[in-house]
């Protein structure tokens, strides 16, 4: 398979970095400001509805030249692309699986917070949770982690491309629940994320489009929402 990977321009790369922070630490605060300005009040659910959708207009104004490139380029290398992306998944899952396992072992009863927030949002509006989090998320989280995080430092260092875009991408998915939930149990949680983190990077990298690691996502996505119907 091709060693050339496509990666977004270094301004795309630098906003990349830039939103993503803004993402985690300013946006939820803005959005709930936002909507009290203009006499609209939403509860969680739709709060957390209208973060992932601005967030992915927000990857789509960054990534406005990276996304139709990436379109061009997957289909001239089709075949190679849902190959990685085939071989990827099958290994995450299986991987996934194992850690699962030796995660019930170390306490049979943990529960991951983020999973079950996103069941909660999926209780009241399933449909347009099934979309944002099988379409929107997949995008949103893909160029920013692979597409910026990981194509800023490969160049450099391709372990610290790996170690650090899988470590934020695990963070970002427990964030929200520090002085929730106690540390253990996020601990755990963010065990949880590393096999997808290391096999969506791997498969950016194998393929060189990210296009493998959107759809592994929106794959694994799907079937997490399926099972909260």
């Amino acid at each position: 398979m091709t060693k050339t990977i496509l990666f977004p321009t270094a301004r795309e790369r630098s906003w990349g970095w830039r939103y993503m922070l803004f993402s985690l630490f300013f946006l939820p605060s803005l959005l709930q400001l936002l909507f009290s300005a203009v006499g609209v009040s939403l509860n969680t659910t739709w709060l957390n509805l209208a973060y992932f959708s601005f967030n992915f207009l927000g990857i789509l104004v960054i990534n406005r030249h990276f996304l139709p490139n990436t379109v061009k380029d997957a289909a001239h290398r089709l075949l190679p692309v849902l190959l990685t992306a085939a071989v990827s998944f099958c290994v995450y899952w299986v991987a996934n699986l194992a850690l699962s396992w030796l995660i019930r072992l170390i306490n049979p009863a943990h529960f991951n917070s983020n999973d079950q927030g996103i069941a909660a949002i999926a209780r009241e509006q399933y449909l347009l949770t099934a979309v944002c989090v099988v379409f929107l998320v997949p995008l949103t989280e893909e160029c920013l982690y692979r597409g910026a995080v990981f194509g800023s430092l490969y160049r450099k260092s391709k372990l610290a491309a790996y170690l650090v875009s899988t470590a934020l991408f695990s963070l970002v998915h427990i964030d929200g629940w520090f002085g929730v939930t106690d540390i253990a149990t996020l601990a755990l949680s963010f065990l949880q994320y590393i096999p997808a983190g290391l096999c969506l990077a791997a498969a950016y990298e194998i393929s060189g489009s990210i296009a493998a690691p959107i759809l592994i996502h929106m794959a694994v996505n799907a079937i997490g929402i399926l099972a909260m119907r």
